[in-house]
């Protein structure tokens, strides 16, 4: 997992190395989180549609998080998959605290 920060400046987040921007990560991608304003996911899609990614999940913890309908359908148009709302804690087993009440209330469920 690689963090990607435009206010770090590529400089470390919490010990590790981070990226400016997603182009400059290396390969190979296989999917992205989004956790950005939702009105600044629908540029980080378009990235990601760039480089060429496969899988796309657009944050929602409270309130909107990630989620745009332009970035839900970027990535539809291109064939990307997306996951268009929901917190990845709610699917992180043992689910715990907030996260289970938020998975319970959004009805999503792990498949077996």
């Amino acid at each position: 997992m690689y963090p990607v920060n435009a206010a770090a400046a590529g400089g470390p987040l919490e010990g590790d190395a981070s990226y400016e921007c997603l182009s400059s990560v290396p390969d190979p991608i296989d999917g992205v989180i989004v956790m950005v304003p939702a009105e600044s996911a629908a540029d980080v899609v378009r990235q990601a549609v760039e480089r060429g990614i496969p899988r796309v999940w657009l944050h929602r913890g409270a309130g909107k998080g990630s989620v745009s309908p332009e970035a839900i359908e970027l990535c539809r148009a291109n064939g990307v998959a997306v996951v268009d709302g929901a917190c990845p804690l709610m699917f992180d087993e043992p689910v715990r605290g907030v996260h289970c009440i938020h998975r319970l209330f959004t009805g999503r469920r792990i498949a077996a």
